[in-house]
């Protein structure tokens, strides 16, 4: 959980995604004094103080503070500061003035942040408040000790763990791919008002944990000329079970936060999911765009990604579909 997986693998679109999106927020700010934090014997009220604390040095854009905040695994890279800083700057432009409205302990154990054994890890659901409106679904937090300090180490949906449970099994194999080559795969273009950014082989030494028995990539992104992008990525495995196993890891991959799930009309197999676009930010409620919709499809052994960053709040899922739709095209061409 945390770091977006997504600017490892999908740099053309996650770098994308704040482009010109975001919704408008209206109101008073909020007076500190409503917000609520865990009673002692719920855990420790330092936890609840922990999330209010990083909420605050957030919004105030104060990115030193917040990293301390964060336990050293959640925190970003040097080279990452100035997207991390921009991404932040645009969710709060668009979503006004930003506080902790509520918290509450949900878990003295959490099950889904195995990586934190006898670390004291709580798991923690709050809601956040723009321009002192509250927003109606929450996000969930992990807090552990480390280095005698109890520290935010992971922030993720209410809806991950539903998710992650069912998504694996809605895949299944399109078919063998016909081209010879997986550049053969990518669509020309996803429409006029789109440039494009990158065309190029994948190093399988380059790829994510769960995609490490890859033996070839390609991938081609765009840019949408207001905001967003598009990127096409194809994968190829020694095998057909490796592709599916390979994809199935990557769906219910925990990394990016998932707040949505949608299938693609005519093609039963193929999986699409809506991703908190900021879910590195640890701020941004599902209900709150932009987002990144990502759809999933297995051709024999090639594993086929659709990603679509800066879809607004209120988008539908059109663009992720019909460039899946456009790659299936293609894989049922001969070269």
């Amino acid at each position: 959980m945390g770091m977006s997986r997504g600017r490892v693998w999908l740099a053309g679109v996650v770098a994308l995604v704040g482009v010109g999106c975001g919704d408008d927020g209206d109101g008073a700010d909020l007076d500190a004094s409503s917000t609520t934090v865990p009673d002692k014997g719920q855990g420790s009220s330092s936890d609840g103080e922990v999330i209010e604390a990083y909420v605050e040095a957030m919004s105030d854009g104060d990115v030193d503070t917040a990293m301390e905040l964060r336990c050293r695994a959640g925190r970003i890279a040097p080279e990452e500061r100035e997207l991390f800083e921009s991404d932040l700057q645009r969710f709060t432009d668009a979503t006004g003035r930003l506080a902790l409205g509520r918290i509450e302990v949900t878990d003295t154990d959490p099950r889904f942040e195995p990586a934190q054994p006898d670390r004291g890890a709580v798991e923690l659901t709050y809601w956040l408040t723009f321009d002192g409106d509250e927003v109606d679904e929450p996000l969930v937090g992990i807090v552990i000790d480390e280095d005698g300090k109890r520290r935010l180490c992971a922030v993720t949906t209410t809806e991950l763990a539903r998710l992650q449970s069912v998504l694996p099994d809605a895949l299944a194999d399109l078919g063998p791919v016909r081209p010879d080559t997986l550049a053969e795969l990518m669509p020309s273009s996803p429409g006029p008002d789109y440039r494009q950014l990158t065309d190029a082989q994948m190093d399988p030494a380059t790829m994510p944990d769960a995609l490490d028995t890859a033996v070839d990539g390609w991938t081609r992104s765009w840019q949408h000329q207001t905001y967003g992008g598009v990127t096409v990525s194809a994968v190829r495995f020694p095998s057909q079970q490796d592709a599916m196993e390979a994809a199935r890891r990557w769906i219910a991959r925990v990394d990016q936060p998932a707040v949505d799930a949608f299938d693609v009309p005519d093609l039963r197999g193929a999986q699409g999911v809506r991703f908190l676009g900021y879910d590195w930010l640890w701020l941004q409620p599902p209900t709150v765009g932009p987002y990144v919709d990502e759809v999933s499809l297995v051709f024999g052994d090639t594993y086929v990604t659709v990603a679509i960053g800066g879809v607004p709040t209120d988008a539908n899922h059109d663009t992720a579909i019909a460039q899946a739709q456009a790659v299936a095209r293609l894989a049922s061409s001969a070269s």
